[in-house]
């Protein structure tokens, strides 16, 4: 499980790392499990299926609230494959409701992180991170659609409809959201494009 081999993905995540530590990492938006597979051992998630009950996140609520429980490892395997499309259920969902299970998500793994006792410095700091990534959430999805070519004023709705599940925003988000409501949806596409271009070429 800690052989990181010559993978794309590998060089982004340590071998192994506390849970605690890839919760943080995660609501930051910094690294950790987003399009991948998650493992669990079958007791846990037995014990803990109801996470996961009518939740637009899938097993988010499940492995970020397990991740107190000890380390985790990167396992160096493609386990399963995901194809992203115009038509997907994530895609199609209205953003608040994404918000909305996604802050509850982040409001859960503090109630889990105060349960075991971690510091009320670390309690805080996730927290924080739990807020600004509803919002990074909020932002990306507002581009994305918007690079889709989705009309500016039901943009603008989503945003009206979403907005107060933000408890705060980065800097960052706010810039995002400030592009895919008033630049061009052409003009998105060919940055777009440039950025996926030069990311590739960064690649190791």
């Amino acid at each position: 499980t800690e052989d990181k081999g010559h993978s794309v993905a590998a060089w982004a995540f340590p071998q192994c790392q506390e849970g605690s530590d890839l919760v943080l990492s995660f609501f930051r938006q910094s690294r950790g499990p987003h399009l991948c597979a998650t493992l669990f051992h079958t007791e846990d998630v037995r014990r803990m299926i109801a996470r996961m009950q009518g939740d637009l996140l899938v097993d988010l609520p499940l492995w970020s609230t397990l991740a107190f429980g000890g380390r985790v490892g990167f396992v160096n395997k493609h386990l399963a494959h995901y194809r992203v499309h115009d038509e997907s259920a994530f895609v199609n969902t209205p953003v608040s409701l994404l918000l909305r299970d996604y802050a509850k998500a982040g409001t859960d793994c503090v109630k889990a992180a105060r349960q075991k006792g971690l510091e009320l410095e670390y309690c805080q700091r996730l927290k924080k991170a739990c807020a600004e990534g509803t919002s990074a959430i909020l932002a990306f999805v507002l581009i994305r659609n918007a690079i889709a070519g989705k009309a500016k004023a039901a943009l603008f709705a989503d945003l009206k409809s979403s907005w107060h599940h933000c408890e705060s925003i980065s800097f960052k988000a706010i810039l995002i959201i400030a592009r895919a409501l008033l630049v061009p949806c052409f003009i998105l596409r060919q940055m777009h494009r440039f950025r996926v271009m030069t990311s590739r070429l960064r690649t190791p």
